[in-house]
């Protein structure tokens, strides 16, 4: 497979999973999101001394993030309907 066929292989899950995540996603936090991302592509072109070091720290926190809004999510989605109540439709 080309290079195009990898380009292809990973940009297409991307945008679709990225399109469906931007609609349930609250505004403030999203461009949050693209604002690191795009502030660690810049320090890496920069070249900065242990810029791989600060992505993968930055990575790791936004990924903690992401996992405890997650379960915070679910858990009152889980509390809802436990207690009797319609979960709200998110899409």
């Amino acid at each position: 497979m080309g290079i195009v066929g990898w380009l292809l292989l990973g940009s297409i899950p991307g945008v679709l999973i990225g399109g469906h995540l931007s609609l349930s996603v609250p505004d403030r936090p999203l461009r949050f999101a693209l604002a690191s991302v795009l502030g660690l592509s810049g320090l890496k072109l920069l070249d900065v001394p242990q810029a791989s070091l600060i992505i993968v720290v930055a990575l790791a926190a936004g990924l903690g993030v992401l996992l405890v809004f997650l379960g915070r999510h679910s858990w009152i989605r889980f509390q809802r309907t436990r207690n009797g109540q319609v979960p709200a439709e998110s899409g």
